[in-house]
């Protein structure tokens, strides 16, 4: 019973910036923008950060039509580097080190003591403050999409942007909101990573992330709702491998440290077949293309 409770707290833990990203790129792709730049924006791991990151994203998409692909590629490559280059002057031989490392900034674990005595469950309940967002994130998140009518805007849009220009909707406005909000909530997964997952700042800190959160958008079909199960199985993973190096197994620690990588896009892709069989694949029908009003 511990060692389930154990590698639950740790999968929810290790979870939480996969659903951040994971449900700001499904704001984003559900308005019809394709954002591949999720791995620098993470590495950049600043709120106001990924939402100027993605606000040129959305000034280059939107209103300069530049090929979504490429411009989120860039996007990658920019966080990326710069993230290094900013990261070395907090690097182990730097004066700054103090700043880095286990000596960071982090955010406390906060122990809710009434519900910790459930059982299993009450690996839920001793979490940090992100985590716990991320609890009211999920079901707010599905309610706005599926249940208001700004969700049913932002999803007529990724749907057929001409339609809902042509209802009174603001196209362009929309668009540039929901790209920068899921950039902010993209960043908030990086901070996670850097503030409580591994407190500190290191080199490559996503480890890949950004990707496995592109194939978790699709793994959740661009409903919130399921992003958080393609985050426990990631964490999952993660836990149990870790556990196994602790152990002292002969398995290659390199090979362990794919498991969450392999188990996640081998489960994507047994999906992806899955729903193509039952036709329930949901991508926005307008995702990644171009849009501007006198194209009507």
């Amino acid at each position: 019973m511990d060692l389930v409770s154990s590698i639950l707290a740790i999968s929810v833990r290790a979870g939480t910036s996969l659903v951040f990203a994971t449900i700001g790129e499904i704001l984003t792709e559900r308005a019809g923008i394709l954002n591949l730049g999720v791995e620098g924006i993470m590495l950049m791991a600043a709120l106001a950060v990924g939402a100027a990151m993605a606000a040129l994203h959305a000034l280059l998409t939107v209103t300069m039509r530049a090929n979504q692909v490429v411009s989120g590629l860039s996007l990658t490559l920019f966080g990326s580097g710069f993230a290094s280059f900013l990261g070395q002057r907090l690097g182990p031989t730097s004066n700054n080190f103090r700043l880095v490392g286990l000596q960071g900034a982090k955010f406390v674990t906060l122990k809710v003591d009434f519900l910790q005595g459930i059982p299993i469950l009450g690996a839920l309940f001793n979490q940090d403050i992100l985590t716990y967002a991320v609890y009211l994130l999920i079901p707010l998140a599905w309610f706005f999409l599926y249940k208001t009518r700004p969700g049913l805007w932002l999803r007529s849009i990724g749907e057929d942007p001409q339609t809902a220009d042509a209802m009174g909707i603001d196209v362009m406005k929309s668009k540039y909101l929901y790209t920068i909000l899921g950039g902010a909530l993209i960043a908030l997964g990086g901070a996670q990573l850097s503030l409580s997952y591994t407190p500190g700042w290191a080199e490559n800190l996503t480890g890949g992330r950004g990707w496995i959160v592109i194939a978790l958008v699709i793994f959740s079909m661009w409903n919130p709702a399921r992003s958080i199960w393609g985050a426990l199985l990631f964490g999952g993973i993660n836990a149990v491998q870790f556990r196994l190096q602790a152990s002292g197994t002969n398995i290659p620690a390199a090979f362990l440290n794919m498991l969450p990588y392999l188990g996640t896009i081998a489960v994507l892709v047994l999906m992806t077949w899955w729903e193509a069989l039952s036709k329930k694949i949901g991508a926005p029908a307008a995702l990644g293309a171009a849009y501007m009003r006198e194209d009507k």
